[in-house]
């Protein structure tokens, strides 16, 4: 049950993980000029896109971020639990 929950929260994890990284790749892409001029429509619409994909981006960042945490204290009390009820070398 242990090594399953542990399990579970190292794919979670990793997936944060990779979830940063695009993120941070993705901000590589932003461009902050703010497009006024004849002709700049298509740059307009690129940073439109963008900023979508950032929001979305965001979203699952935070959403596994929390996650990752919760299920770190989850498995961390677990682990205590099963060391304290069933005297693990670690609480001998």
């Amino acid at each position: 049950m242990f090594m399953v929950v542990t399990g579970i929260w190292g794919v979670i994890a990793v997936a944060t993980i990779i979830i940063w990284v695009v993120a941070m790749m993705a901000s590589y892409r932003e461009d902050d000029t703010v497009h006024l001029g004849a002709g700049e429509e298509v740059e307009v619409d690129r940073q439109v896109r963008n900023e979508s994909r950032m929001k979305v981006l965001e979203r699952w960042r935070m959403t596994l971020s929390l996650s990752t945490v919760i299920g770190g204290l989850v498995v961390l009390g677990l682990y205590f639990y099963l060391g304290l009820t069933q005297g693990g070398p670690a609480f001998k």
